[in-house]
């Protein structure tokens, strides 16, 4: 199969190049993805320029990227969450990247089902995107992000997809309950009181 390869650091020109690689097989617990889209982050971009070389030991040359969607083409023995022939979309841990490719082995934890109003670009656009605005939802203290986090992901994942083909993020936190000047406000009342400016 065919995958763009990270063969060293530096400059994205000189180091990543469209290569042939073994097909992945699905061990056990894992499932084998067909890649219809994948999206480019600036973790991917930080990677090629050696920035996480202090944080992860990859043996180059290696297939890169972390977020992708596909249809599933076959499942591991002892993966049973996911069917051949499903949608899927994927956030790659650190290390099981090699989205920029035909196909991907992942474990069952780093796969959902693809919902069905999004294209195959825009399900590739959100896995990484999705988690960063729960975690600020979560820590800005967005109703709900404690009381059933399943929900919740849900909500962000329609929600931030939405606003990320309109750009507007501060349209996806007041319907969480949180104004974006409020958010500001607490933040800004939190740095104060770590400096001890205020108590």
């Amino acid at each position: 199969m065919r995958a763009f390869v990270l063969s060293g650091y530096g400059a994205i020109s000189d180091h990543v190049r469209l290569t042939e690689i073994p097909d992945p097989v699905a061990s056990p617990g894992e499932v084998l993805i067909e890649i219809h889209a994948a999206s480019l982050n600036p973790i991917d971009f930080k990677l090629a320029h050696g920035a996480l070389k202090r944080i992860s030991n990859y043996k180059l040359p290696r297939p890169i990227g972390f977020d992708a969607s596909g249809i599933v083409r076959s499942v591991g023995a002892g993966a049973s969450k996911f069917k051949p022939g499903e949608a899927v979309y994927v956030r790659a841990s650190r290390d099981t990247i090699g989205t920029f490719a035909e196909q991907i082995a992942l474990s069952e934890k780093f796969i959902a089902l693809k919902p069905a109003t999004l294209s195959q670009a825009e399900a590739a656009s959100l896995p990484l995107v999705g988690l960063t605005t729960l975690q600020g939802l979560g820590r800005a203290g967005a109703r709900g992000a404690d009381r059933d986090r399943r929900r919740v992901r849900r909500r962000v994942a329609r929600r931030a997809a939405a606003q990320r083909l309109r750009g507007r993020l501060p349209g996806a936190m007041t319907r969480f309950g949180l104004d974006a000047n409020q958010y500001r406000r607490r933040t800004r009342l939190r740095g104060l009181q770590r400096r001890g400016v205020l108590e």
